[in-house]
């Protein structure tokens, strides 16, 4: 039923690597297609939207639990579920906004189950972790930072999404509460007003996707396709051009029957953009501009994009022109009903 694209990289084989060569408010951090698929079921998304932006202390260990509201048919088998938690500002030792931030560590709950995202100890300096960060519990971060090749290199915070499988934790319709908590392995006591180390969360949504057994003379069958990460974006006079601050998200896999696709349509999620000077383009084609307009929530945008579905290469794109803006979540879904 479905073709999954494994992602790399178990706890004992974190690569090192330069985040100042490659992070930096250009597209460098395209999203990564981590599954695609045909299902009888659905692609379901459930977020929060309300303004949850919240800062969490380490010293402190300040926690955000969140309740995720799921509906899905009876009798429906789970294919695959991710939770995502979207943080920024990831800070380093006393909130020294002219130092490099460190990749936030956190612990999760979601229904029952606890994960402890940190990565290992002795490790010399926790902006040299791989990205993804892969914890080896069913948890990566995907994270991208401002970098330091501009002349103003002070607020350089990682921005990240924490993504977990939460594949076996699914049992149905119901309200799953989540919770994220500062985990940072070495916090310290700040003299700064503004605090220790600590992070900013925006909160959690939960992807489902779920097949079901067909009714009728013609069940529906859905193609589905995601992708997932954090590219921060900022295209203005002082940092990129637009076309520089520009991510994609490509869609692995053919899409079948395109001339007979009864519907297609592309989500994006993005976090922290507040003037709507971002747009969303499909294979080419201008679709719109991000809807949100405030830098602490979710911003969620769904477009129809059946005119300009292709049997293969079908890929998104995010392009800051103006603003700032993480790019988090693309997903493509087309639909057939098949006698």
């Amino acid at each position: 039923m479905k073709t999954k694209i494994m992602i790399a990289a178990i706890m004992g084989a974190l690569m090192l690597f330069s985040f100042l060569a490659s992070a930096d408010y250009s597209a460098d951090q395209p999203l990564t297609n981590i599954e695609h698929g045909m299902t009888r079921g659905d692609l379901v998304f459930v977020y929060s939207e309300v303004d949850v932006y919240e800062n969490l202390d380490s010293i402190n260990e300040n926690t955000m639990s969140q309740d995720l509201e799921l509906e899905i048919p009876e009798g429906a088998t789970i294919v695959t579920a991710r939770l995502y938690n979207y943080v920024t500002y990831s800070t380093a030792e006393n909130r020294d906004m002219s130092q490099p931030g460190d990749t936030a560590e956190a612990r999760m709950t979601f229904n029952g189950a606890e994960v402890l995202c940190q990565y290992p100890e002795g490790l010399a300096d926790p902006l040299d972790v791989s990205n993804p960060v892969d914890y080896g519990n069913g948890v990566i971060q995907y994270w991208d930072t401002k970098g330091q090749g501009y002349s103003s290199t002070s607020y350089d915070c990682p921005s990240g999404t924490f993504v977990w499988d939460v594949t076996d934790l699914i049992d149905g319709s119901g309200t799953y509460t989540a919770t994220i908590t500062n985990a940072d392995r070495t916090p310290t006591t700040s003299t700064s007003p503004y605090g220790n180390e600590s992070f900013a969360t925006y909160g959690f949504s939960l992807l489902v996707v779920y097949d079901i057994e067909p009714e009728g003379p013609q069940p529906i069958h859905r193609y589905y396709s995601i992708s997932e990460g954090a590219d921060i974006l900022k295209g203005d006079d002082w940092y990129e051009t637009p076309e520089n601050a520009t991510t994609s998200a490509y869609f692995q896999g053919g899409v079948p029957m395109v001339k007979q696709a009864d519907s297609a349509k592309l989500t994006t999620v993005v976090v922290s953009t507040e003037k709507g000077l971002n747009s969303i383009f499909f294979n080419d084609e201008f679709l719109g501009k991000c809807t949100q307009v405030t830098d602490k929530s979710i911003g969620v945008d769904s477009f129809d994009v059946k005119p300009y579905l292709l049997n293969h290469g079908n890929y998104a794109e995010i392009q800051d022109s103006g603003d700032y803006v993480v790019a988090s979540n693309a997903f493509l879904v087309s639909e057939y009903f098949v006698e």
